[in-house]
């Protein structure tokens, strides 16, 4: 009688543990990997002393991987600013992530440009417009040299995007994509 018993509660937990495995695996909310909100830190010190942090989603219409993220830290002293950036390439699979440090163009109050430097075959290269006093990153990703070596696949146009909350939480808030 136990055997059976015990059997019988080894079947059902099997059932159980086979359907919450296809659930987790089909129920899209919980195989996406959910990366940080969106968030913002300007100091706001002495002229020269100035920082901000940012952090969120790259976001806009004809982006290849939505479910990304981008980090930064920029000090108006060294006129520098660190990016980290790296984003779901698969199902609950991140790619590898991308540590630069690009160079300031300008520090106001109202707008500090950020600009990549591509190597000398690079395709494209990207400012960051950040305006701290509506807690903003605008991205824009241009095209640098349409007819370098490899860079065939890029299509030549400006692409302007945004910072934001990844899609995960824009679901969960009730905003749409």
């Amino acid at each position: 009688m136990h055997r059976r018993s015990f059997l019988a509660g080894f079947a059902v937990a099997a059932v159980l543990a086979s359907a919450g495995v296809y659930w987790l695996e089909t129920n899209p909310v919980h195989t996406e990997i959910l990366f940080p909100q969106k968030r913002f830190l300007h100091s706001r010190a002495a002229p020269g002393q100035g920082y901000v942090a940012f952090a969120g989603a790259i976001a806009g219409e004809n982006i290849g991987r939505p479910n990304n993220y981008l980090g930064g830290q920029c000090d108006e002293q060294s006129m520098r600013c660190t990016l980290v950036d790296f984003g779901e390439i698969g199902p609950r699979h991140i790619g590898e992530p991308n540590l630069e440090t690009w160079p300031v163009v300008s520090w106001t109050p109202s707008l500090i440009v950020v600009r990549s430097n591509p190597p000398a075959p690079g395709c494209t290269h990207v400012t960051l417009n950040v305006l701290p006093a509506r807690e903003e990153v605008q991205y824009i990703r241009e095209t640098h040299n349409p007819t370098g070596p490899n860079c065939e696949h890029i299509e030549n146009r400006v692409f302007r995007w945004h910072l934001d909350d990844p899609p995960g939480w824009r679901r969960i808030n009730g905003r749409r994509e």
